[in-house]
C-alpha cells in the first residue's frame, strides 16, 4: 500500500509539471511544424510547376493539325 501511496503522489506531482513544460515548449513546436509544411508546400509547388512544363505540345495548347 505504502508503494501505491507513493507512486499516486509521484504522479500526482509529475503530471502538472510535465504538462507544463509541454504547454511551454508548444510554441516552438508549433513554429518547427508551420517550416515543415512551408518546405512541404513549396516543394509540392516546385514539382508541380514542372510536370507541367514537360507536357507535349498538344496539351499545352499547341497546333494538333498535322500539317502535311
Amino acid at each position: 500500500m505504502l508503494f501505491c501511496m507513493g507512486m499516486m503522489v509521484a504522479y500526482a506531482i509529475g503530471v502538472p509539471n510535465i504538462g507544463s513544460l509541454y504547454r511551454a515548449r508548444y510554441g516552438f513546436l508549433m513554429t518547427l511544424v508551420a517550416l515543415g509544411m512551408a518546405g512541404f508546400f513549396s516543394l509540392l509547388k516546385i514539382r508541380g510547376a514542372s510536370r507541367y512544363n514537360s507536357c507535349p505540345d498538344e496539351i499545352v495548347g499547341g497546333s494538333v493539325i498535322d500539317e502535311d
